[in-house]
């Protein structure tokens, strides 16, 4: 019998050719779009500069994402009907989870990526003045809120966690509802 981790290994491995085309297509866009956004009239003004490409990198991450559910479910599927996936000496449920959870992983690992990718078009931001004083008035604002006791009615002011886990269940739902379909 074949074990669920050689099996999980080689459903990955195809599953990561699509994370890294996917994400080299989200560079390339957002370099596109932040050079055309950095070069035209309307587009960044000069305080924005430092982090257009930053900005645009994370524009483009949810439509990456929901590419890759697009065709991490086409893949799923068509593994699934594949003769040749059919004849590996594994159990049914072996080989259903093996498939389900190597798109699960790789899919995380697309958003690590992402999460990669948005650190390193962050550092240009960081060399700019502007920037980084703005950062430090931030943070002296929290330091002052702590202290007068309403920091956690800032920050959930300032950070929607509501809104940020419906935005997630949401894409979760997309999710299922492109798997579904497919299947």
């Amino acid at each position: 019998m074949t074990t669920f981790k050689a099996l999980f290994n080689q459903m990955g491995k195809k599953k990561r050719r699509s994370v890294y085309l996917l994400a080299l297509l989200q560079l390339v866009a957002a370099s596109i779009f932040a050079l055309w956004g950095l070069f035209s009239n309307g587009g960044f003004s000069n305080s924005d500069k430092p982090i257009a490409w930053f900005i645009m990198v994370c524009t483009f991450a949810p439509l990456a994402d929901m590419a890759y559910v697009v065709l991490s479910a086409w893949q799923n599927e068509k593994e699934y009907s594949s003769q040749t996936w059919r004849l590996v000496p594994i159990s049914s449920s072996k080989f259903y989870l093996a498939n389900i959870s190597s798109a699960i992983v790789n899919g995380l690992y697309l958003v690590l990526i992402q999460i990669g990718m948005g650190i390193i078009t962050f550092l240009p931001a960081l060399l700019s003045k502007d920037v980084r004083t703005n950062i430090w008035e931030i943070n002296q604002a929290i330091s002052k809120s702590t202290h007068a006791g309403n920091f956690w009615q800032k920050f959930f002011e300032s950070f929607p966690i509501v809104d940020m886990l419906s935005t997630f269940i949401a894409f979760l739902l997309f999710a299922v509802l492109v798997y579904s379909i497919v299947t």
